[in-house]
């Protein structure tokens, strides 16, 4: 067994005192029903049996406990968390009465019934997601969270708007240390809803901190600067990755989007983005495009007109480049050391 596995029993063992027999025997059956994508009938049915004798002797009275307990305050907040989890979806006609049975059982401790109820909405819908999320939920409460990350992952494989779900399964991934998982469904987190920057604002604290994957990387930069076009840290760290990368010119064109896109809305592109782009331009010997941006910006420091400058005394026009560099008279020196250095060389 797995590490989490046999931490699992020996938490069982020190709330069931004198049931570590028949904890192992439980968590050995999920272990089964899960290697299986149809769950034979004789197989939930062992495990409901072992789950009531568990259920009756600890899970109810518990649960109980707890509610009329004013120090739960933990336990609360765990609850509110399951309470959010949802398939985003409209349960099929024929298992809502039964589905919705079968959550209040579960959020009022009656496990058995919950499991009893998920069981038969598998055997109406094969296909439908709330029973694996409800298996989930009661492998969640019972301290065992291999067990409700396959199941959950399950749940979100069938479920047509999983993108809490991936959520929730890189949640639990992530407290197993299952880090190359929680990349993978953060990934598919953000794939089910285009429209948010949650799941990847997260892939990219994982991918930046502990794990080192760059095809995930690129994959989060790109999407985080489509779905946030006037946003320049973005599109700075983005282009950026591609310059370093070798793909310059797709460097440059992450930076051409964005600074249309802001113009287009009447934004002032940020300084350093614009700088970005035109250095990297004048880096590729694109001179005259070096010009045409220079030309868009109404308002920016001297150092951005710089690059214009250059570009108008590599095409030989000595005139136009003095014109550029004139705000150059009006800077120490000092502090624009290297703008003054690359003026001189290309003169």
């Amino acid at each position: 067994m797995t590490d989490v596995y046999d931490s699992h029993i020996l938490y069982v063992n020190r709330l069931f005192v004198g049931k570590m027999e028949k904890a192992e025997e439980l968590g050995k059956d999920l272990e089964e029903i899960i290697a299986f994508e149809d769950i034979p009938d004789e197989m939930l049915n062992d495990f409901y049996e072992g789950a009531q004798d568990l259920v009756d002797t600890y899970v109810t009275p518990r649960v109980e406990a707890m509610t009329l307990s004013k120090e739960s305050e933990e336990i609360e907040q765990k609850s509110t968390r399951r309470r959010r989890r949802r398939l985003g979806e409209k349960v099929p006609e024929e298992i809502q009465g039964t589905y919705q049975r079968a959550r209040d059982a579960f959020f009022d401790g009656n496990l058995n019934l919950a499991f009893s109820l998920a069981k038969d909405i598998m055997q109406k819908c094969p296909d439908a997601a709330e029973p694996y999320n409800l298996l989930s939920m009661i492998c969640e409460d019972m301290e065992m969270p291999t067990e409700a990350l396959s199941f959950l992952v399950k749940a979100a494989e069938r479920s047509t708007d999983a993108e809490e779900l991936w959520l929730e399964s890189a949640r639990i991934a992530k407290t197993l240390n299952k880090l190359p998982s929680v990349v993978t469904y953060l990934k598919n987190a953000a794939r089910e809803n285009p429209k948010s920057s949650e799941s990847l604002l997260e892939l990219y604290k994982l991918l930046n901190d502990d794990v080192d994957d760059n095809r995930s990387l690129s994959f989060c930069l790109s999407e985080l600067c489509k779905r946030n076009p006037l946003e320049s840290k973005w599109v700075k760290k983005y282009s950026k990755y591609q310059y370093q990368a070798g793909r310059a010119l797709d460097a440059i064109a992450i930076l051409q989007v964005y600074t249309d896109n802001a113009l287009k809305e009447g934004v002032q592109p940020d300084q350093k983005a614009l700088n970005l782009l035109s250095s990297a331009l004048l880096n590729e010997g694109m001179n005259q495009e070096v010009i045409d941006l220079d030309a868009k910006i109404v308002e920016a420091q001297p150092d951005f007109r710089i690059n214009a400058g250059i570009a108008y005394i590599r095409m030989k026009q000595i005139e136009e480049a003095m014109v550029k560099l004139s705000p150059l008279k009006k800077c120490d020196p000092k502090v624009f050391l290297e703008a003054f250095s690359l003026v001189t060389d290309e003169l």
